[in-house]
């Protein structure tokens, strides 16, 4: 799934860790520690569950964000940073956070005021500012095609 992208390419690359590492810098989650990982997610479950059973305005994939999918959402990624893939985690951790932040803004603007600033907070790890994550991106480009190339070559 979606979720578990970054563990699947881990097993994928398993005999090219470096390129996971490149997928990783790429993201912006090479250097999420396991701490902030936690943190990240505990914050992104409290969230959840103040705004996951007001959900009102209709969004994309807000059907991720009803209760019943708390397992997917936050146990799931504890589950990952408990086994050692922290880094790994982060795509569905950001998705969940940045859509219950959108959620929050449209159906209680008093939650979304309150958790504006750790989510900003949280981004910034990400993030640190945007020319700096253009041009990260644009260099891992040429790498990463040609690592697509060569696991698409490959005869299994």
């Amino acid at each position: 799934t979606v979720r578990m992208r970054y563990r699947a390419t881990k097993a994928v690359l398993a005999d090219r860790p470096e390129a996971q590492e490149a997928l990783l810098r790429a993201a912006g989650f090479d250097g999420i520690s396991a701490a902030q990982a936690r943190e990240a997610v505990w914050e992104m479950a409290e969230l959840f569950d103040r705004v996951s059973p007001m959900c009102r305005a209709a969004f994309p994939f807000t059907s991720d964000l009803q209760p019943e999918m708390r397992k997917s959402a936050v146990d799931d990624a504890l589950a990952l940073i408990d086994s050692g893939l922290h880094r790994e985690c982060m795509f569905w951790t950001c998705a969940t956070y940045a859509r219950l932040m959108l959620q929050s803004r449209a159906d209680a603007p008093e939650i979304f005021s309150a958790q504006q600033e750790k989510f900003v907070r949280f981004a910034g790890w990400i993030i640190p500012s945007q020319p700096e994550r253009i041009a990260a991106i644009r260099s891992a480009l040429p790498t990463l095609r040609s690592l697509c190339d060569a696991i698409i070559d490959r005869k299994e």
